[in-house]
């Protein structure tokens, strides 16, 4: 499937680098794939939550078994490497089976291996409010703190409405919680 708009990372296995790519928006696919959804459009675009696994060294492409519970049919969201075994994936447009979309705020952690990726959705605790908005087209990037504590921070993208956002956000992967840390301003 020809597809854009997904996400990719980069892994090392045994000195040999591999590139993981995971869902996106494109053309109808050649072939699907049993364990993956691949979501029509009535305009004619898909969506689909495909992983693939690109060895560079010997250029050839494979696909992952998957396990917990994988993102749906997604684009748009960001996907930031923690370490070269574990990412975490926020946001984006996921697309149920009636090909309905949804501007999400859900978030995952990637336990990756070689020929597994290992899901865990971390669901948003009903007492929690801070907790950023669903988005799209967002940034987003993994600092590691003096207590070797990695965090998630994302700024801006847009919202269910188009709207452009202007907050960013910490999450600590450790916790899974959410501190809002400013307001983005623009000159």
């Amino acid at each position: 499937m020809m597809r854009g708009a997904g996400g990719m990372i980069s892994i090392e296995h045994d000195g040999v680098h591999h590139l993981l790519m995971i869902g996106g928006r494109g053309s109808k696919p050649a072939v699907q794939l049993p364990h993956y959804k691949y979501i029509e459009f009535p305009h004619g675009d898909w969506r689909t939550n495909e992983h693939s696994i690109y060895n560079i060294l010997s250029r050839k492409w494979s696909d992952p078994s998957i396990i917990g519970q994988c993102i749906p049919p997604a684009s748009d969201f960001i996907i930031e490497k923690v370490n070269n075994t574990r990412a975490v994936l926020f946001g984006g447009i996921e697309t149920d089976d009636d090909a309905m979309t949804t501007d999400t705020n859900n978030i995952y952690i990637l336990e990756i291996s070689i020929s597994t990726v290992f899901w865990q959705y971390i669901k948003k605790p009903e007492a929690i409010n801070q907790w950023p908005v669903g988005r799209f087209a967002h940034a987003g990037d993994i600092i590691i703190t003096g207590l070797n504590c990695p965090m998630l921070v994302i700024s801006g993208g847009l919202n269910k409405n188009n709207d452009t956002l202007d907050d960013c956000w910490i999450f600590n992967i450790t916790q899974h919680s959410w501190v809002k840390v400013c307001t983005v301003r623009y000159m």
